[in-house]
């Protein structure tokens, strides 16, 4: 089974999507639309989870995702220490529920923390 490494950016005005083609030991990152170093990115990567939600829409690192089992938004991050994506609830905190392939069926993405911020605003 393979899995396509994909990542987007936000650029401050739209997403921006490109397929990785290949990562150099120096940092340059080659997608589909041409190469450029790490360091010299103005704007956040995202990377595909390599997931679909309900619907066959992406999941990318920082969207707006609603769980139907907790009935609340949460957003998908990288955590180091688990070395996996997991949701974030603005509402309890950095609980780090694990991103599972089994429970993307419960899944709906509904935006991203970049151009929908007000999905993410919790009541702490």
């Amino acid at each position: 089974m393979s899995r396509i490494i994909k990542f987007r950016a936000w650029d401050g005005r739209a997403m921006v999507s490109h397929q990785l083609l290949s990562l150099s030991m120096n940092g340059n990152l080659t997608f589909d639309g041409g190469s450029v170093g790490v360091q010299s990115l103005d704007y956040p990567l995202m990377q595909f989870t390599g997931l679909k939600d309900k619907n066959g829409v992406d999941i990318y690192e920082n969207d707006v995702v609603f769980l139907s089992k907790w009935d609340e938004n949460f957003v998908v991050k990288w955590d180091e220490s688990f070395a996996g994506f997991k949701y974030e609830s603005p509402s309890r905190g950095e609980c780090g529920e694990p991103v599972y392939l089994d429970e993307t069926s419960n899944v709906i993405v509904i935006g991203n923390s970049f151009q929908t911020p007000e999905l993410i605003k919790g009541d702490k």
